[in-house]
């Protein structure tokens, strides 16, 4: 894997877009289960008499959401570090 060549805006674009694209699926996943885990507590919140349990699962739920795009970031940010050094990968 070579270092990146950013010395045009075409070159930096084709970089840029070439990022978006490390670890999309986990990224999509996550902001959908950040999403759904809003949602329960909103749900929960909005009850008259909410339940503890849903209020706990959504508190879960929103968590794990968070930790799955944690890991997106992380995943991104070392093919990035990767990339730059130019370093040979089994990638």
């Amino acid at each position: 894997m070579n270092a990146p060549n950013l010395d045009t805006p075409e070159a930096r674009d084709a970089y840029r877009a070439e990022l978006r694209g490390i670890a999309r699926g986990p990224r999509m996943i996550g902001f959908i289960v950040v999403i759904a885990g809003a949602g329960l507590l909103i749900t929960a919140k909005s009850a008259e008499a909410p339940a503890p349990w849903l209020l706990n699962l959504g508190w879960i739920v929103l968590g794990a959401g968070w930790l799955i795009l944690l890991y997106a970031m992380i995943q991104r940010t070392l093919y990035h570090r990767r990339r730059m050094r130019g370093a040979d990968t089994q990638d």
